[in-house]
């Protein structure tokens, strides 16, 4: 099946990537030049809340979903764009419902990430809060798709729900972690964590949120899939957690 949507947003991460990349590049042979193309993507593909509450780029609370800075990031959160997208891509009836799932996630991981931590010493760069959407709308729809991990425990299999369930659960854990540090009086004012972990769980959140309107947009569809995280807890947790 083709995917003309997903395949465009991983284009798009190694397309910003390769432009990160030739920024360092440049320093070396043109300054000039390379301090343009860095001016550049830090104007349209990071986010903080100086950007969009401030300065009004609001384009930037999407656009920043596609920049990868490091290689291991770039990687990961591709690798996971893809092998997480393409299931729920085949799953949705169009690709407005896609990006409806994936841009909700990265929207509300901006907003929430740049408002909980507005003194962040680094601006927010990243796929992880769409990421994080489609692997919430994934465990809703196909609860029972099953997984052969690689990391972080290779060779274990897991279905949707469960790779969801842990993550909620990392996540609740440690977003209010990082609140705590971030507003208390014992850590430097400009404290930040590296991982965005308000961001991640707003993006979960909004990803059962997207799923939740997406279902009820189907409701007369009987070959849709309409039950809740609740319903379909109560049928499979058991069976699968056993």
């Amino acid at each position: 099946m083709e995917r003309p949507v997903l395949n465009g947003m991983v284009l798009l991460n190694c397309v910003v990537y390769g432009a990160w990349r030739c920024t360092a590049l440049s320093f070396r042979v043109t300054p000039r030049e390379g301090e343009r193309l860095r001016r550049f993507l830090m104007n349209n593909f990071t986010c903080s809340w100086d950007d969009i509450m401030t300065k009004g780029r609001w384009h930037q609370s999407i656009l920043y979903g596609f920049s990868h800075i490091t290689f291991p990031h770039f990687v990961f959160n591709t690798w996971l764009l893809y092998f997480i997208g393409r299931p729920l891509y085949d799953r949705l009836a169009n690709e407005k419902e896609f990006g409806t799932v994936y841009f909700s996630g990265l929207f509300a991981g901006a907003v929430a990430e740049t408002l909980a931590c507005r003194n962040r010493a680094t601006p927010l760069v990243g796929a992880s809060s769409g990421v994080m959407a489609l692997l919430a709308s994934l465990s809703v729809l196909e609860p029972n798709r099953w997984w052969y991990m690689l990391f972080p425990i290779p060779g274990a299999t897991l279905s949707s729900m469960q790779l969801a369930d842990i993550n909620l659960a990392v996540h609740l854990v440690a977003a209010p972690a990082v609140l705590y540090r971030q507003f208390s009086r014992r850590f430097p004012p400009r404290y930040g964590s590296n991982v965005a972990y308000v961001g991640h769980l707003a993006g979960i959140f909004a990803g059962y949120a997207a799923t939740k309107f997406i279902q009820w947009r189907h409701r007369d569809d009987v070959s849709f899939p309409h039950e809740t995280w609740w319903e379909s807890h109560k049928r499979y947790a058991l069976l699968h957690w056993r």
